[in-house]
């Protein structure tokens, strides 16, 4: 069975554990590795080497850096303890957004799910979310939650696209999820304009797309 190598930052809040339950009810259906991380948020100063030794050329404190990075072992920790011990968990020091993204791609994770406490209105115009920034500057997919999803179906999935130029496209995630579910993919182009003149032409090329990429359930 394939396995989906799944990355969930966690502040170990309500969110991160709604994360984690999304992550187990994929795991019904789709072989997965999960990875815990936890981003101590701290300036480019302070550095951490291999063996977890923190040193500073600022005027951070090394002490209280060292006792935020024994709270943040033990709650990793902690989750082993929750979870079981096939889970695995990391510790990274950093600005919290770069560090999960840069983690994510060193380790060719196949996607991130991040529960979000949410921003609305003025607030998330001006400074936006962790898990809206992550899913602006990620490679990998990220999947964000702000609430118990563990009872998700996967009936549907939509995708969209510009469709102009069908190609074979690197739809690794795509196809595992669809492999597992078997929901109906919709494909969706967005237009200006009249669309009855360039319709056809769109369709045409959403089944020229479905085929290059081996799908065969879906609609246009």
């Amino acid at each position: 069975m394939e396995t989906l190598k799944i990355l969930i930052p966690t502040d170990f809040s309500v969110q991160s554990e709604f994360a984690y339950l999304m992550v187990k009810k994929l795991e019904e259906k789709i072989n997965t590795e999960i990875h815990f991380l936890h981003v101590l948020a701290v300036p480019d100063t302070v550095t951490m080497d291999s063996v977890g030794n923190i040193s500073t050329c600022g005027e951070i404190d090394v002490a209280y850096v060292e006792k935020q990075k024994e709270i943040a072992e033990r709650k990793l920790a902690n989750l082993k303890t929750l979870y079981g011990s096939a889970i695995n968990t990391h510790l990274l020091l950093g600005k919290t957004t770069d560090a999960i993204v840069d983690f994510a791609q060193s380790e060719k994770m196949d996607l991130v799910v991040m529960g979000t406490k949410g921003a609305w209105g003025l607030k998330e115009k001006i400074s936006g979310t962790a898990t809206q920034m992550v899913a602006r500057k990620s490679t990998i997919p990220v999947l964000s939650l702000m609430c118990d999803r563990s009872d998700l179906t996967i009936n549907h999935l939509l995708l969209v696209h510009d469709f102009s130029k069908p190609t074979a496209e690197n739809l690794a995630l795509m196809h595992k999820i669809l492999k597992a579910f078997n929901p109906t993919l919709h494909l969706l182009q967005i237009v200006s304009g009249e669309i009855a003149e360039i319709k056809a032409a769109i369709e045409l090329n959403m089944q020229q797309f479905a085929n290059l990429n081996s799908i065969n359930k879906f609609e246009c």
